[in-house]
């Protein structure tokens, strides 16, 4: 993930310098996604959101049909 992802938290101005930490995982046919700092909206370059689009494809994937894992 790249270090100058923006946050959006409505009636501010972007904190364009604050960078964003996103852990993602699985378990119970869920797909658990944190953000840290708490972030309500989030604009990305193309790159970053097809990052995270595969990544979320994947742990999808991996929640759904466990056994294949690994």
């Amino acid at each position: 993930m790249s270090d100058n992802n923006r946050i959006q938290l409505p009636g501010k101005p972007p904190e364009s310098e604050q960078p964003v930490n996103i852990q993602m995982a699985h378990a119970d046919g869920t797909v658990q996604m944190t953000f840290n700092p708490p972030i309500t909206r989030m604009r990305l370059k193309p790159r970053e959101a097809r990052a995270i689009a595969v990544t979320m494809l994947l742990h999808a994937d991996q929640a759904e049909y466990p056994e294949l894992e690994g």
